[in-house]
């Protein structure tokens, strides 16, 4: 098991082998990984060297990574989950939304140090006492 931060890289590089052709295929929770902007999915058949590379973790990043090898005589994974801990802070709460009987907390939410929205944590309200004006 790996904890990461948000944004720090996930990597993993694994020496394979065994009667070819070999097939090896990364996977996320269950879904295959292919390359992308930030996911380097890699196999040199000549090296025996399966990698998969995230150059910035993300919330969608987390999960159980899994690396499946399989040639003719059957397969073979390996798993390892991976928690990645937010950036998103929440500093402090402010009363945001002043309803009559009704008040909205919310809180700040920080990215990369940067304010970029207003998250509404929960709703306070409360009815008045018919009884004593």
């Amino acid at each position: 098991m790996q904890t990461i931060n948000q944004g720090q890289k996930i990597e993993f590089a694994v020496k394979v082998g065994g009667p070819k052709p070999l097939t090896v295929t990364w996977y996320l929770n269950g879904t295959k990984l292919k390359s992308s902007k930030n996911r380097k999915v890699t196999y040199s058949s000549s090296q025996g060297d399966a990698k998969m590379l995230v150059m910035e973790s993300d919330a969608e990043d987390h999960g159980e990574y899994t690396l499946e090898v399989s040639n003719q005589f059957g397969q073979v994974t390996q798993t390892c989950m991976v928690t990645v801990i937010s950036k998103f802070l929440y500093p402090f709460a402010l009363i945001t939304k002043n309803h009559g009987s009704c008040i909205i907390v919310s809180s700040l939410g920080l990215f990369s140090d940067k304010l970029t929205t207003t998250y509404d944590m929960f709703a306070l309200c409360w009815t008045p006492d018919l009884e004593n004006p």
